[in-house]
């Protein structure tokens, strides 16, 4: 993702090409369409499926239209209302294939493309062999090998750095954005966004559905009654959300039970809209759950201050 982005911002600024008339069409239908979004990075989120051509995409709408006019009036959180699930209508469809081949410049050894060619369109397959094309399951019994791959110099140019950073080909930090020599990393329960607290609200809230559900399907519900919570403080510059009481203890009267372990704090997840700063506090199964919600639309904090070695046994 980080790759095509670089090239088409590239081919973008180069006045009169066909991306910049593209790029100014797609922002006058609507100021968000620039290609960070276009690219959604949903694609290279692990907890994201990829849909067979012609399937459908079900997802969970607020059932009663009152509930939805309260929502919308600021009186009810999303989460909270009662949820049914439907289809969207508006499945996958197959366009065609289109073949590329690719060789190296002799003058600069650079990769080029030599041709791109449609060798299919919609009608050459009937629907059941799209849809079998499509599957990237894999024989068991037949097991092929995988093609041998490592990042170019090329690619690894266009990925995100920071001043003196240097890429390694092997090891690479969380959020698919490291790979790179660093002797610190940023606090992973402090996140970066950049956007209204409105904005943060309706993101944090679509992200979180989409995580209980699929904690639902693991049947991890411990898990999913720890995220389950509503905003307790929302302002132009402020959002905060805090998990419900009974995540902490499920009893009516906790006097007996303290100093045995069994209550826990409750998660909380506070967006400071003048720092563009997200913090996550919880339990550590919490806060797992919680980062992988946020991880769909916020991006690492961007101050390192995590040592990655042992301090201590360095200055030993």
């Amino acid at each position: 993702r980080h790759v095509t982005l670089g090239l088409f911002q590239g081919e973008t600024r180069k006045t009169g090409s066909d991306l910049n008339r593209i790029q100014q069409e797609l922002l006058e239908l609507d100021s968000s369409n620039n290609w960070e979004l276009v690219f959604d990075s949903t694609t290279i989120n692990a907890r994201n499926g990829l849909r067979l051509p012609y399937s459908d995409k079900a997802s969970m709408v607020v059932a009663n239209p009152e509930d939805k006019a309260r929502i919308k009036a600021g009186l009810m959180s999303k989460t909270s209302a009662y949820k049914k699930r439907v289809k969207e209508d508006r499945p996958s469809k197959a366009i065609g294939t289109i073949s590329f081949k690719f060789d190296k410049d002799p003058q600069t050894g650079q990769s080029r493309l030599v041709s791109a060619e449609w060798v299919a369109d919609t009608m050459t397959h009937s629907i059941a062999e799209w849809i079998s094309m499509g599957t990237c399951r894999r024989d068991p019994n037949a097991v092929c090998e995988l093609t041998p791959w490592q990042l170019g110099q090329d690619v690894l140019n266009m990925l995100p750095t920071k001043p003196g950073e240097k890429f390694l080909y092997a090891e690479g930090e969380e959020d698919g954005e490291g790979g790179h020599w660093v002797t610190h990393k940023p606090f992973p329960q402090v996140r970066c966004y950049e956007r209204s607290v409105p904005d943060f609200q309706r993101s944090f809230d679509e992200a979180l559905d989409d995580e209980r559900e699929a904690l639902n399907e693991e049947q991890e519900t411990e898990i999913v009654n720890s995220i389950v919570g509503d905003w307790v403080s929302i302002t132009d510059e402020q959002a905060v959300w805090r998990a419900i009481t009974i995540s902490q203890f499920d009893g009516k009267v906790p006097d007996s039970w303290w100093g045995y372990g069994t209550r826990v704090r409750p998660a909380e997840v506070v967006y400071i809209k003048s720092k563009g700063k997200v913090i996550i506090d919880g339990t550590a199964k919490t806060v797992e759950a919680l980062l992988r919600a946020l991880k769909t639309f916020t991006k690492p904090d961007n101050n390192a201050i995590m040592p990655i070695y042992d301090v201590n046994r360095m200055s030993a």
